[in-house]
């Protein structure tokens, strides 16, 4: 019987290769003796013509490290590998050839460099010792170099057969978009255009001593085939993006309580010509985006059990990733004494300790950030500062696809659908690009969406903006929480539209019982409160029942911390996140600043995606600025959020109209001269009689609940 878990699983696809498998066996189980790795040899019989099933039938009898798989049909070598890792249980796979031309001894060599080494894959490439060089390795050769060119990976033998890595990694590497003839010549390209780090060893590749090779002498047809596959390989691991099949092969195992309401088919056409030109309209997003909004769709209506094991399936990838790639985290877990694979469940996450955004400041170039990632590649995301203290972290194309299918999902909870009207009441001040712009603009013509700038916005303005929402008739709403209350006043003020928006989400701030009233009020529509930030995206939103925040939990771990624990349904507690999907900056248990309360009972409306109670924390603040003008304080927030080299922490304060007072912690960089720049910035968006004036303070005060109020303003009726 096996003492120990099983380490290390070498997978053997077999066919007709009866004269080795007992050799193999016996040098497999000396090389696992005398390296003391617990083991295990599972053959995969591919539908032999010889006596090779019954002989590693007989083998697995004898043997407690051996097991045997059989094929009743032949599936070639990429289905000998599927099959092995599903009967595998080793927390590494290695794959090798039944001919014994690679060295069972070479195991070991292969397990070293994986484990001394930041790699997710170590392969041995075929030394050129001993190596005949007959027809057959010239043909080898010239395919390597072809594949070399064409997709630019410089290792010394791309088309090896000999590896070894983590189990999922291995199961993630065989998925691909087309079937081939020969997939086994693109496993390890398959590999790199899914972001794993190869590294390689020099190992002996002898001559067949027994057995028959499959390749003919003059194999005409093998190249043709194989010069098929190399077109389809360019096209998938070459010109098309990487995307993550997880959640897809997920649902396939999983059932869902109920499928989504389909999408009527010019809805649908139009939502495929919006995916089609994304890259168009959005940086470094891909039509992926569409599949996963698809699937995300789906994955709503399974059940808590289900999407907690998602979660943490995700989560063990995230682990291993973070390890092998991020220096801090690897530092960290060496610190306190945990393998990356301790961290197998969402409760587990308590073992570690929180990432404070001082800590992320501190070690974010390079420390925080993935070895395995082109930096070029890398989005910087700048944080609104809405806790009073500005942020930049990177984002990468998985995250962002993922976020905008979420968020597309969470629409969908208010009765739109894609192709319906939106209105969408901005309070951020500051212009971008020219290519920005056209995006933006190319993105609202597709997807039917109007903006409106509530900065600094006067009576006038606020009666345009009204006047839009008006126009704009059955449209979904969205803006900050107190542009939404300041623009609602007018619409009440005014007639009613004939057609009342579909509904309105609201954002950014905390959105309070009698905010929510006044804004639904003045839009006679529904409101819908969502979460999130701007480093993270949206975190979490109320669906139909408007009975709790939905988390988005296909892609977040959000914890609810208090005093170090859990906290307890009805406890108020610090938000805490663990990033599932963005591996380039890897955010685990990233502390946010803000406060919720937490809950473990389930919505009514079916779904399984966990719930927040409440938001706190967010104060919706109105500021009243030159000549009466409404400015949203969150416009505080985003110009300060590009000087967070200047200001550590800010509070601001208004007592008086066309006044504030900016209340600092000064950052490494504070100096007179940005306090001027800042100033004038400002004065830009707010007008020259605006009266801004920068106090350097030694500490901000925490609220009661212990947050940070970045605002302490005149309520929003005061403002006209």
């Amino acid at each position: 019987m096996r003492s120990a878990p099983v380490e290390v699983s070498i997978i053997v696809p077999c066919f007709n290769e009866a004269e080795n498998v007992i050799e193999l066996t016996e040098r497999a189980r000396a090389m696992f003796d005398a390296r003391g790795i617990a083991g295990e040899v599972v053959f995969v019989d591919d539908a032999s013509t010889d006596h090779t099933g019954a002989l590693i039938d007989e083998l697995a009898a004898r043997h407690d490290f051996v097991r045997a798989v059989h094929h009743t049909t032949n599936k070639g070598m990429p289905g000998g590998w599927a099959s092995g890792v599903a009967a595998a249980s080793g927390r590494y796979v290695v794959i090798m050839d039944g001919d014994l031309q690679y060295l069972p001894e070479d195991v070991y060599r292969l397990y070293r460099q994986l484990l001394y080494t930041n790699a997710d894959v170590a392969q041995g490439w075929r030394s050129h010792i001993g190596r005949p060089r007959d027809f057959r390795y010239t043909m080898s050769r010239v395919l390597h170099y072809i594949l070399r060119a064409l997709f630019g990976l410089r290792l010394h033998d791309i088309k090896s057969g000999f590896l070894i890595c983590d189990r999922e990694i291995f199961a993630h590497m065989l998925r691909r978009r087309f079937s081939y003839w020969y997939f086994q010549t693109f496993i390890v390209l398959s590999a790199h255009h899914k972001g794993y780090r190869i590294e390689e060893i020099e190992s002996l590749f002898e001559e067949r001593k027994l057995g028959e090779s499959f390749i003919a002498p003059f194999p005409f047809r093998m190249i043709v085939k194989n010069l098929v596959d190399v077109a389809k390989g360019f096209v998938e691991f070459r010109l098309l993006p990487h995307r993550t099949d997880v959640l897809g092969d997920f649902l396939a195992q999983h059932p869902v309580a109920r499928e989504p309401e389909p999408l009527s088919p010019t809805r649908r056409l139009s939502l495929r010509l919006f995916a089609a030109l994304m890259p168009l309209h959005h940086w470094k997003r891909s039509a992926s985006a569409l599949r996963y909004y698809h699937e995300l769709r789906r994955s709503q209506w399974l059940a808590p059990e289900p999407l907690r094991a998602l979660q943490e399936a995700r989560l063990r990838t995230l682990m291993r990733h973070a390890y092998r790639h991020v220096p801090h985290y690897r530092e960290l877990l060496d610190r306190h004494g945990i393998e990356p694979d301790d961290i197998r469940s969402v409760d587990d996450l308590e073992r570690l300790p929180l990432l404070t955004k001082d800590a992320v400041r501190r070690t974010l170039h390079f420390d925080l950030m993935s070895d395995s990632h082109d930096k070029r590649q890398m989005l910087p995301i700048t944080t609104s500062g809405s806790t009073g203290e500005p942020l930049t972290l990177y984002v990468e194309r998985t995250q962002l696809e993922m976020r905008w299918a979420a968020d597309l999902r969470s629409r969908e909870w208010t009765g739109y659908r894609f192709g319906d009207r939106v209105v969408r009441l901005w309070d951020m001040p500051l212009g971008s690009a020219r290519l920005q712009k056209l995006r933006d603009w190319l993105d609202a013509q597709l997807s039917r969406r109007a903006a409106f700038v509530a900065v600094a916005a006067g009576r006038e303005a606020l009666e345009g903006a009204a006047a839009l929402v008006r126009r704009r008739g059955r449209a979904l709403v969205e803006g900050g929480a107190a542009a939404l209350q300041t623009i609602a006043a007018r619409m009440s003020s005014a007639a009613r539209p004939a057609s009342a928006p579909l509904a309105v989400i609201s954002s950014g701030a905390t959105l309070t019982p009698e905010a929510r009233a006044a804004i639904e009020d003045g839009f006679q529509a529904r409101v819908f409160d969502r979460y999130g930030s701007r480093e993270l995206g949206t975190l979490a939103q109320e669906c139909e029942v408007r009975g709790g925040y939905h988390v988005n939990a296909e892609s977040y771990v959000v914890e609810i911390v208090r005093d170090g624990r859990a906290a307890r349904p009805g406890e108020v507690g610090e938000v805490v996140v663990t990033d599932l999907s963005n591996l380039c900056v890897p955010l685990i248990r990233y502390a946010t600043g803000d406060y919720a309360v937490a809950t473990e009972r389930q919505c009514p409306c079916g779904r399984g995606l966990p719930l927040i109670e409440a938001v706190r924390g967010r104060a919706a603040a109105v500021l009243v600025g030159d000549g009466g003008a409404v400015v949203p304080a969150t416009f505080f927030s985003d110009v300060l959020s590009e000087y967070g080299h200047v200001i550590r922490r800010f509070q601001v304060v208004q007592s008086e109209p066309g006044a504030v007072q900016l209340r600092v912690i000064k950052g490494p960089r504070y100096s007179p001269a940005a306090v001027d720049r800042l100033i004038g910035i400002l004065r830009q968006h707010l007008g020259p009689g605006f009266t801004v004036s920068i106090v350097p303070v030694e500490q901000i005060p925490a609220a009661e609940d212990g947050s940070h109020p970045p605002f302490v303003a005149l309520p929003a009726s005061g403002a006209v």
